[in-house]
């Protein structure tokens, strides 16, 4: 329980010290742009790499693994090629 409780607190710290910063302009302009490429670029892999370095490899090499790449791949080209080209999301022929 007491894990629960530390790890809401450090969102809620993290939170508060970002709406602060935003609020009083410390991170001028350009401040939610150059912290969402930062998070975007850098935090998420981060958090991804430590929470699969300290993850059961038998937990995520499951069959489940399997199907969910089974089932996104066939449709990743058409995803890519649709956002390069501005179509409505249909794979072209």
């Amino acid at each position: 329980m007491s894990g629960v409780v530390a790890g809401f607190t450090v969102i809620f710290v993290v939170i508060a010290v970002g709406y602060l910063l935003g609020r009083l302009g410390t991170l001028g302009s350009q401040g939610q742009f150059v912290l969402g490429r930062l998070v975007f670029f850098v935090a998420t892999p981060a958090l991804l790499f430590t929470t699969l370095a300290s993850s059961d490899l038998s937990v995520i090499f499951s069959p489940t693994l399997a199907v969910a790449s089974a089932t996104a791949l066939p449709s990743a080209p058409c995803t890519s090629s649709s956002q390069r080209s501005g179509s409505t999301g249909r794979c072209p022929s």
